[in-house]
């Protein structure tokens, strides 16, 4: 019973922050969010539009990750939110981004994951329908041996249960508006289409 109450109060108090956010939030006050750029060709090379912030934000336990986004409809490329993740004997870290391969928007936490055909490691994954063209507001939540959930408008969209503990720590820079792969690290992909604003 303790247990199913202190999950209660952990979800009640991310719905009060989440409720916060929404009502206080200034991003359509100003016009200062990111462009990250709306040239569908520019994914995948050294100067794609991203904000690198080194190798910071290895999450050994619990986490969430959030903010604004606005998706450009006219590219269907790969797209990139948020992510600190590398290939080092498999994918190692963590993303939020756009696959049209599937139609998803997720939030994927991997370890030593060798991908759908290599058979091993560990890739937790939940997602959710990406919105376009208009300012959306999103929430993953990582809560340890416990799930991850994935908020869109402050509204659960989806949630699956882990018992994953925590991720290792990798050598990937914390990237917003772009994916990383391999060293040396300066080739970004998967660039965002669109704008974002008030990560955190």
């Amino acid at each position: 019973m303790e247990a199913i109450n202190h999950q209660l109060i952990k979800k009640i108090i991310l719905l009060v922050f989440l409720t916060i956010t929404l009502q206080y939030s200034t991003f359509s006050q100003n016009n200062y969010s990111i462009n990250l750029g709306v040239n569908c060709s520019e994914s995948g090379t050294s100067s794609s539009p991203a904000l690198n912030f080194g190798d910071v934000l290895d999450m050994s336990s619990s986490f969430s990750v959030g903010g604004w986004y606005y998706a450009n409809s006219n590219c269907t490329q790969h797209v990139s939110i948020a992510s600190k993740k590398e290939i080092n004997n498999g994918y190692q870290g963590w993303d939020i981004g756009y696959d049209n391969n599937d139609n998803k928007l997720r939030f994927s936490l991997s370890e030593d994951y060798l991908g759908s055909g290599g058979g091993s490691g560990i890739n937790e994954v939940v997602e959710t329908t990406l919105i376009y063209d208009q300012w959306t507001h999103i929430v993953c939540v990582f809560d340890s041996n416990n799930e991850l959930v994935f908020y869109v408008n402050g509204q659960l969209a989806s949630s699956s249960p882990t018992n994953f503990i925590g991720l290792n720590s990798n050598n990937a820079p914390f990237l917003i508006g772009a994916h990383v792969n391999w060293s040396p690290f300066n080739q970004f992909q998967w660039s965002w289409k669109g704008n974002l604003d008030e990560f955190f």
